[in-house]
């Protein structure tokens, strides 16, 4: 069995088509990996949400982890996205 796409070709300076429902990786940066692993299921809930550790800065300060999940719709992936923007354990996603 085929798997389309999730991404249509789009013309330069045009928006490439996202094709829903789809599976999609958020990577979230903070510092402690127990609050942002709190954070991205508070954010993504009612959606199941896979995450996984990624990486650690070379200092030791900062870690990153993935959270994978399927969104129906443009409109829950950018809800997702905010919320995980205004969590306080949150630095940076990606």
């Amino acid at each position: 069995m085929k798997i389309p796409p999730i991404l249509q070709p789009a013309q330069p300076g045009e928006r490439p088509e996202i094709i829903y429902p789809c599976a999609w990786t958020y990577t979230v940066i903070g510092e402690d990996q127990q609050h942002l692993h709190q954070a991205i299921v508070a954010a993504c809930s009612p959606q199941e949400v896979l995450v996984s550790p990624s990486r650690r800065s070379s200092k030791g300060r900062y870690v990153s982890v993935n959270a994978e999940l399927v969104v129906p719709d443009e409109a829950v992936r950018l809800a997702i996205y905010e919320r995980l923007k205004m969590s306080a354990a949150v630095k940076l996603v990606l």
